[in-house]
């Protein structure tokens, strides 16, 4: 998995010095709008295109992770989604300098039980089950190159399938970490339907 990251993170260099749509990092949070929970229904999830629920992408200056989320999420004992006790969608997008990528650390969603304050982590990744090749070593990039380069993605992780939940309902505050910073919190409630 090293590979596919270092991987990425080449293209993105590419794709950012053809375009030159990078910018040095500013401060600020943009502005979120809360969809309603009729929205996140629809969610093309574990995605990494826009949906109607992301949060709006903000201008190249800005720097950060956002999350939208819906703010209630029903399960049925015994019913699987995405292979999952339940379908918590989470919409967020990232825009990030390349040089915070460099520590190799995966984008990593947190969610805090607020009865408890059990921390839940897991980090974006999906196994590749087809192959078994050994991964190459990763490549070092020289920073010079990187300096004043960014990225940017949307994803749409179903909470569930990255971070390991009890099957109950619940109460959580969300938030995702990824190059060294961290996004806003969103709450949801997992409501058990019997």
């Amino acid at each position: 998995m090293p590979a596919l990251r270092h991987s990425l993170l080449a293209a993105a260099l590419v794709a950012c010095t053809a375009l030159q749509a990078c910018r040095g990092p500013t401060s600020g949070d943009p502005p979120t709008m809360q969809p309603d929970n009729a929205q996140f229904l629809k969610v093309a999830l574990n995605s990494r295109e826009a949906q109607a629920c992301s949060p709006k992408a903000p201008d190249g200056q800005w720097r950060g992770l956002l999350l939208q989320a819906p703010t209630q999420v029903s399960f049925k004992p015994g019913e699987r989604v995405d292979g999952q006790f339940a379908a918590i969608p989470l919409c967020g997008f990232y825009q990030l300098d390349l040089l915070a990528l460099q520590d190799d650390k995966p984008l990593t969603l947190v969610a805090v039980d607020l009865a408890s304050g059990q921390a839940y982590r897991g980090p974006l990744l999906d196994d590749d089950a087809g192959n078994n090749e050994p991964q190459p070593g990763p490549q070092k990039v020289d920073p010079a190159l990187l300096a004043g380069m960014s990225t940017a993605s949307y994803f749409n992780p179903n909470l569930a399938r990255y971070v390991k939940l009890p099957e109950r309902a619940a109460q959580y505050s969300v938030h995702a970490e990824f190059g060294g910073l961290r996004s806003n919190s969103v709450a949801i409630e997992l409501v058990l339907i019997r």
